[in-house]
This record gives C-alpha cells, sequence and structure tokens, in this order.
C-alpha cells in the first residue's frame, strides 16, 4: 500500500507558497506562521473508504490561550455562538489552547480540487485569527495565543496569503449566490430520497430530513422530534464572506444532561478531530443555531436554538458536483451523530463512522 500523506504535505504546502523560513516541518506534516498566529498541517495514516485509499489532513490555527482549569459554561456559550458563521473552520480546545480547525479525507482522484479548497480553509482559519484576536479575547476574555518562529523569531510583516480574502473570496461574494439551480436542487433532493431520507427541493435550496431516533411501530421516523433537519440556504449570505450557500444541519432538541449543549456542540468537533478514519469533510463547525421555521415538510416554529452543524461555501469555491458532495456528507454526519447519541452510549463513544445508506 502506498502512502499518500507525504505527497499530500507537500502539495497543500506549495498550494499555500509557505516560505522555508517560517515553516518547520515534522514527519507528517509542517508547522507555519503566517504572521503572529501558528498554522499546523498534519495528515493521518492512509486507510481505505468505499474502496479508495486516502489520508484526513488536518489544518489549525492557534487563536487563543484557555485557562489552566479548562472552559467554562459561558466560553462555551460564546464559541459556540461564534461558529454560527464559521470560517470554514469551528473551535476545538486542546491543550490549553482554543484553535480553528478544519479537515478533509482525501483520496487520489479527487486530491487537487480538494487540497484547492484546504488551502482556501486554511488561508481563512489564518485571517480570522489575525484580524478578530481583538474581537475575540473581548468576547470571551481570553488572551490571544501570539507566538514566534523557534529560529527565525517574530514575523514582521504577513504572508501575501492573507490577502487572498480581501482580493478574492470576498469580492466573489458581493455577486449573487453562485449556487442557485433549481433543477441542481431538485436532483440533490431525489438522491436524498432514494438514499432513505426525506428530500424537498425549492427555489432557495434544500429542506430534508434523517432518521434520528428509532421510534415505536407505527411512529413517524421523519417527525421533528425524531429526526434531524437539513436546511440549505443560499438566500443570506456570511457577514464576513458574502454569498454563497449554507448547509445547515440540526439535531433534534436535546437535554444537555451533566454538561450544556454548547459544551456538547464543542464536544462533537473535537471527536471529529480526533478520528483520522472519519472520511467527511470538517469544513464547518459544530454549534448552537436555530432552525427557520419549517413549511414544507412539517409544519413547525422557528425553535430555540440547539446544536447543529453549519457549513458555509463561499460563491469563489463554487464548481459542479460541490454542493451534491457536501449535503450527501452532511446525511452522513446525521447518522454518525445519531449513532453517538442513541447507539453508542453517548458522546464519549464515536465508533466507525456508518454508511449512508
Amino acid at each position: 500500500m502506498i502512502d499518500p500523506g507525504p505527497e499530500l504535505i507537500d502539495r497543500l504546502f506549495d498550494a499555500l507558497m509557505v516560505d522555508e523560513e517560517w515553516s518547520e516541518r515534522t514527519p507528517r506534516g509542517f508547522t507555519w506562521w503566517p504572521h503572529e498566529f501558528a498554522q499546523r498541517i498534519r495528515v493521518g495514516e492512509p486507510f481505505e473508504e468505499e474502496g479508495a485509499l486516502g489520508c484526513r489532513l488536518h489544518v489549525e490555527t492557534d487563536a487563543l490561550v484557555e485557562a489552566p482549569l479548562g472552559g467554562s459554561p459561558a466560553l462555551d456559550e460564546t464559541l459556540a455562538s461564534l461558529m454560527r458563521f464559521p470560517p470554514m473552520a469551528g473551535f476545538c480546545r486542546s491543550g490549553g489552547h482554543v484553535r480553528l480547525w478544519s479537515s478533509v479525507f482525501i483520496e487520489s482522484e479527487r486530491t487537487p480540487f480538494l487540497i484547492a479548497r484546504l488551502a482556501v480553509a486554511a488561508v481563512l482559519q489564518a485571517t480570522y485569527a489575525e484580524l478578530g484576536a481583538e474581537s475575540l479575547t473581548a468576547a470571551t476574555g481570553l488572551p490571544a495565543d501570539r507566538t514566534a518562529h523557534p529560529r527565525s523569531g517574530r514575523r514582521g510583516e504577513p504572508d501575501e496569503m492573507l490577502r487572498l480574502p480581501g482580493a478574492r473570496i470576498v469580492p466573489a461574494g458581493d455577486a449573487a449566490s453562485r449556487w442557485s439551480d433549481g433543477e441542481e436542487f431538485a436532483q440533490i433532493a431525489s438522491e436524498l430520497n432514494e438514499r432513505g431520507a426525506r428530500g424537498l427541493a425549492e427555489p432557495r435550496g434544500i429542506n430534508a430530513r434523517f432518521p434520528f431516533r428509532r421510534g415505536t411501530v407505527g411512529e413517524d421516523p421523519f417527525a421533528p422530534a425524531s429526526s434531524s433537519l437539513l436546511q440549505v440556504r443560499n438566500d443570506a449570505g456570511h457577514p464576513e464572506l458574502g454569498n454563497g450557500i449554507f448547509v445547515r444541519l440540526f439535531l433534534p432538541s436535546a437535554r444537555a444532561g451533566e454538561g450544556s449543549l454548547a459544551d456538547m456542540a464543542l464536544h462533537l468537533n473535537e471527536l471529529e478531530r480526533a478520528q483520522d478514519d472519519f472520511a467527511l469533510g470538517s469544513l464547518g463547525s459544530w454549534c448552537l443555531a436555530s432552525s427557520e421555521p419549517e413549511r414544507v415538510l412539517y409544519e413547525v416554529r422557528s425553535a430555540p436554538p440547539r446544536i447543529a452543524h453549519v457549513s458555509f461555501l463561499p460563491n469563489v469555491l463554487f464548481a459542479p458536483g460541490t454542493l451534491r458532495n457536501v449535503v450527501m456528507e452532511s446525511g452522513r454526519r446525521a447518522l454518525w451523530a445519531a449513532h453517538l447519541f442513541t447507539h453508542a452510549g453517548g458522546l464519549g463513544a464515536a465508533g466507525k463512522l456508518p454508511s449512508y445508506p
């Protein structure tokens, strides 16, 4: 078995045009300093997913230094709320740090496409950490996690890559959403139905439900209390990135038990991060968010914030087939979450990603 990991690392290093002076290589990755916040990139060991050999590639950017005793309910609520508009990343807590994190599973046939997408996510992470440092500190009360290169010292000028959002991503978002093809929405909804979900298209996106809890005989598995809800919307832009399309997966309302709902949402990010055989793109975040009132599949009013996974695809990443792949991944993520909450003994037991269907 040929390990594709080292080549993937080299390709992302080249895509980001990293300067050797501001980087440190590791056996399966590298750390670099686009400016004052370190970004770590690593690749997991190869594994097969549905017959395709690939690796999971991770990008993490330092953001905040956490208190020695760890998080608090107020911090959890703040982080979970901020990620309602994720920069193609989510917050993870690790070893006294709060970091932005993104990941994709890459196999050979999709390498160029996914490397480009992950490079955009990496640049957005770095820019979010740099430009949002003061706001994050004000919101959380935690200090920014600025560091220096171990040999080259502090970087005086930011890398040219940090200009990419202002030069390309945000201007592309000034135009109307490029995901506006009603026929594409209908095809995706039809495929969801073929796979055992319940999906319907509308002019601004897709509504879908996935079974979540085992019900009694004769109970509707797609009823709101027993299913997760997917809402795909192209009619509301991202506050920083402009237009594109949101993909939001809402879990059924849940009681937090020992912890808070915000803590549970952040823990789901950390569970995804910990699994190197998790073959889904993690280019968004688990957070707390409210769904829109539902008038298509069921008559449901807007609910209080609950655990949701939110992804946003900016216009600059538009390509045929992208939305379909992200929606199908949302279906698998819904099954994974259902497995955690109802079959695997809770959030402590992640297990192998279920197939869909």
